[in-house]
């Protein structure tokens, strides 16, 4: 068998065509000889339609003519009769007006538009004078018009004599206009479909030798895999045969050499393709040659696009490229490979951190080939590096702020306090009693910030209570509407059937008022504020992608959105950190947030905050979903009783200003009072008073021996002695 015959399956023989087209209809001198005559068709058809449209235009146009020209002349003979109501007269005019050729019918009628006279002719017909009434629907304006209906044309004239007597109408046929057009239509086409036989018939025949050396090629470039060098003859009398002949040639030779370099480079391109690591090359120049899948799909560039135009800095952010370019290409050109951290920059503006490595690869004669570079993805490793510093530093900070908080109270519990015993003692108009109450309100405000700086470090005692959030939002509405002011517009949007969390209602009402008044700051000019409540349930993924340590499970969220001014990269990070403000001087502590992040770690929770600038600010808060249902709240009102009485009271504390204040207190209400400075000297006093010790009144926090160390080694002594604990802050002392 010739290998140049035809295969089945052949590029030329068709096993990759569409079997639904006849085999004729598939090769290309046939599909030239098809377009031709398509296109020779529609020029023919254009051609003729114009034609018949012109000689249809110009009919038309001459039918016009003569309907106006015959409808003024009948308005002008029909006058002076219509004037005298000569009506036989008049129609005597329109059966003479009727035998001209075209016209089907005429009408005269008066200024009403009922018809006077009216004359009809069908085909060869004698005209026939119709003698039935009839109005005619009359032109909104008395001059000449011409109206084409139906294949018909209707010329008006206005009768006039000085005033408007009636109108003259005549109606055109058009029908002869129209077969003379079809007549053109189907000369034109017969005499087009000549042309496009003749056209294809001569382009077969001059096209026959060249697709068959074309089919010949295709037959040899099928199956040039397996001919290993083989030769197809050249077809001679076209020079772009001749150059597709050597061309296919040149190809068979080659093939074989390259056949080796093929497979190796493929399976080489299938393992970098897999990999989920960035892999690149590029010139000694700094072009990029090449990106992996995983390279393409970090940096957000189509799988098809050409990246031909790319160069090394379009791949980093700036400070990254400083890093690559002035000290990895140059120290893997000198000692061949360089590793280290920098960052990827994804055509969305986001950066991406990875490892790196890069590798310059050399040439025989010492010069830079190419470079290639790997890179690994370490967005989540930097994730849980920030949030353990993070953690690290809001531990550290509330550790500081407990502290301060502790030695504030003790100190503000002395200045507090003497300064309502002198307010007590003090007439309404002693000229020394504003003095007093400034130093007591002031006294007070700082009381207010050290217990925000308890609540930053979780040192406050919670008392908490399984309620629904969606309770604890309605209860603080009306507060919240008068503290934000008219402005601001609150909408809630509260979840049916909340699921229950266990956390403390008065904390909870807190952060609720924090975060309104933040949102509140952010809004001077107004805006919208939304509280919403619902039940989530988190994923893996949603921690990685929020970069927050939420372990995985069913929560309840708490969303607290404002419309306001939002915040930038810079400031998100240190929005919980205590005494961090943007407000102006005097607008703001900076323990308002600080306070809502303490609480809500206090309480088992997790704060996420999102802000953009110009665009509003998203607090969201989760809290596990409780097992147990729900409890109804308490109320607000405490007992209150008469202070004061004859027993004897143990009061132990090491803050030598405390314990006198606190000693002067109870002595002030006549209780008898024991005084010890710490845990050791409170025993002794047990061991040594005779008498009965109805109640000790212990700090928590004390060198050595702790409050509830105290209360344990005393219960053991006077079984009978009730302890009552006060600190100034408690971290979990008691209550663990």
């Amino acid at each position: 068998m010739n290998h140049y015959d035809r295969k089945p399956g052949s590029a030329a023989g068709g096993a990759d065509e569409s079997p639904m087209l006849p085999r004729w209809t598939r090769r290309l001198g046939m599909r030239l000889a098809l377009l031709v005559a398509l296109v020779l068709a529609a020029v023919i058809g254009v051609l003729a339609l114009l034609a018949a449209e012109e000689f249809s235009s110009d009919a038309a146009g001459e039918r016009e003519l003569q309907a106006k020209a015959l409808a003024q002349n009948i308005a002008a003979v029909t006058a002076d009769d219509l004037l005298a109501e000569n009506y036989a007269s008049v129609e005597g005019v329109l059966v003479r007006s009727v035998s001209f050729p075209g016209v089907t019918g005429v009408w005269v009628s008066d200024r009403r538009g009922k018809v006077a006279a009216h004359v009809v002719r069908r085909g060869d017909e004698p005209p026939e004078v119709r003698l039935e009434p009839a109005d005619l629907a009359l032109p909104a304006e008395p001059r000449p018009m011409t109206v084409i209906d139906g294949g018909r044309l209707y010329a008006w004239h206005p009768i006039t004599a000085g005033t408007l007597l009636g109108w003259a109408r005549v109606e055109y046929s058009l029908e002869k206009i129209a077969s003379i057009r079809r007549h053109i239509w189907a000369e034109s086409l017969a005499a087009g479909l000549l042309a496009i036989l003749a056209s294809t018939a001569l382009l077969l025949v001059f096209t026959r030798r060249p697709m068959r050396a074309i089919r010949r090629a295709a037959d040899f470039a099928e199956t040039l895999d397996a001919r290993r060098g083989e030769q197809i003859p050249l077809e001679r009398g076209s020079a772009e045969i001749e150059m597709l002949t050597r061309a296919l040639n040149l190809a068979s030779a080659r093939l074989s050499a390259q056949e080796a370099a093929e497979a190796a480079r493929a399976r080489l391109a299938a393992i970098l393709e897999a990999t989920t690591d960035f892999v690149a090359t590029a010139d000694a120049e700094g072009r990029v040659l090449y990106y992996n899948a995983a390279a393409r799909g970090m940096l957000g560039i189509g799988g098809d696009e050409d990246i031909r135009a790319l160069r090394i800095p379009d791949t980093h952010p700036a400070w990254a490229n400083d890093l690559v370019l002035g000290e990895g290409i140059p120290t893997a050109i000198r000692e061949g490979v360089w590793g280290g951290e920098t960052a990827l920059l994804s055509r969305d503006g986001r950066e991406i951190p990875v490892s790196q490595v890069i590798i310059a690869h050399k040439a025989p004669d010492g010069s830079v080939a190419f470079l290639s570079t790997i890179a690994r993805d370490v967005t989540e490793r930097k994730n849980l590096e920030t949030q353990f510093r993070q953690a690290q530093k809001m531990e550290a900070v509330g550790r500081l702020a407990g502290g301060v908080a502790h030695d504030f109270n003790n100190m503000l519990t002395v200045i507090n306090g003497y300064a309502e015993m002198l307010l007590g003692r003090m007439k309404p108009a002693d000229p020394s009693r504003s003095e007093i109450a400034a130093i007591r309100e002031a006294g007070e405000r700082a009381a207010s910030l050290t217990q925000q700086l308890l609540a930053f470090s979780r040192r406050q005692v919670v008392a908490p209570q399984v309620l629904s959030l969606n309770e604890i939002v309605s209860r603080t509405d009306k507060m919240l509407r008068r503290l934000i002011g008219e402005d601001v517009d609150l909408v809630t949007i509260l979840a049916p059937a909340l699921g229950p969390v266990r956390v403390d209602p008065g904390q909870m009402e807190q952060v609720i008022m924090n975060l309104a008044v933040n949102a509140r700051d952010a809004m001077p000019d107004g805006g919208k504020l939304t509280i919403e409540t619902a039940d989530v349930e988190i994923a893996e993924s949603y921690a990685r992608e929020h970069a927050v340590a939420v372990p995985p499970g069913p929560y309840v969220l708490l969303a607290v959105s404002d419309t306001g001014c939002g915040m930038d990269a810079e400031t998100l990070p240190r929005v919980f950190e205590p005494f961090f403000t943007t407000k102006g001087q005097g607008k703001g502590t900076g323990l308002g947030l600080s306070t809502v992040y303490g609480i809500v770690k206090q309480n088992a929770g997790y704060v996420w905050v999102y802000s953009e600038p110009g665009r509003g600010t998203t607090f969201k808060i989760y809290f596990p979903l409780a097992a147990e249902t729900v409890e109804p709240l308490s109320g607000d009102d405490a007992l209150r009783g008469e202070t004061g009485g004859n027993e004897t009271i143990l009061l132990v504390e090491d803050d030598s200003a405390v314990r006198a204040f606190s000693i002067r207190v109870l002595r002030d209400r006549g209780y008898a009072v024991l005084e010890a400075k710490d845990g050791d000297e409170a025993l002794a006093i047990c061991d040594e008073y005779e008498g009965p010790i109805h109640l000790m009144i212990t700090d928590v926090i004390m060198p050595g021996m702790s409050g509830r160390e105290l209360a344990e080694h005393l219960a053991r002594v006077c079984p009978n002695v009730k302890v009552l604990y006060v600190s100034g802050y408690t971290d979990n002392a008691i209550v663990h």
